[in-house]
């Protein structure tokens, strides 16, 4: 009973002030100890500017390819109006356009990913208190906004990438499944599956639920259940998005 009390008090003293180049490591590389830390003393700020920024950031160091994607978006996008009302924008149009699509997408993305980050934490902490899980939800948020480090490490590999490569990988991720499956498979509901199979987007996964844990104080394979489950709606959502995305095309 001792030993576990001085334990208890050894690892609050040495989360008590973590800095944030130790916070950034310690989730990729140990990331039970960052969110014992967390949970004693949630930090949001710093999660929530990098998902704010991150994807602007690769947007920005790529910008002739992703004004080559936002081009071919707005020309499926015409192609999908015209065959609906018959009416499509012409090639001058859309290069008129561009410029002011970009911007409003630079400007935009920000407040989309920290909606995104919001509401994702909002269903964990809805779930987990329901199942009797403790904690405030600026804790849950913590987990979250640290667990964005994994997403933005992949970003940084996608930007080096992309030099060779010429793409974004925006529709599918580099580092999944689809990125090994024949084009025939493009557009089917098992494509959509590999699509959302990412490494980075497991290991993303994985460091959230053990957050979670340490928030909540629940068992291990409650939480871990639910994170999989969540997981895998968001596969069956790919999946859909795969066959609603062909169809568009």
């Amino acid at each position: 009973m001792m030993e576990t009390q001085i334990s208890q008090i050894s690892q609050e003293v040495s989360c008590e002030q973590p800095g944030l180049l130790k916070r950034i490591w310690w989730a990729a590389a140990s990331p039970g100890k960052l969110m014992g830390c967390l949970a004693q003393k949630p930090r949001v700020l710093f999660g929530l500017i990098l998902a704010a920024v991150s994807m602007d950031v690769l947007y920005i160091s790529r910008m002739p390819l992703y004004e080559e994607f936002t081009r071919n978006t707005l020309y499926k996008t015409s192609e999908y109006m015209e065959s609906l009302v018959g009416q499509s924008m012409t090639a001058e149009m859309v290069e008129e356009s561009l410029p002011k699509t970009v911007i409003q997408s630079l400007i935009t993305t920000p407040f989309a990913m920290i909606a995104s980050l919001l509401f994702i934490t909002l269903v964990y902490f809805a779930i987990l208190k329901i199942m009797g899980g403790q904690g405030k939800f600026k804790a849950y948020l913590s987990v979250m906004c640290y667990s964005y480090v994994i997403s933005a490490l992949y970003i940084l590999l996608v930007i080096p990438v992309s030099f060779v490569t010429g793409s974004l990988h925006l529709d599918i991720p580099l580092t999944s499944l689809a990125i090994l499956a024949p084009e025939e498979m493009a557009g089917t509901f098992l494509y959509g599956i590999m699509k959302g199979l990412d490494v980075f987007a497991i290991w993303h996964s994985a460091v959230a639920a053990i957050g979670f844990v340490a928030v909540s104080k629940l068992k291990k394979p409650y939480v871990y259940s639910v994170v999989a489950g969540i997981f895998i709606i968001g596969l069956l959502i790919t999946g859909v998005g795969a066959i609603v995305a062909k169809a568009f095309i």
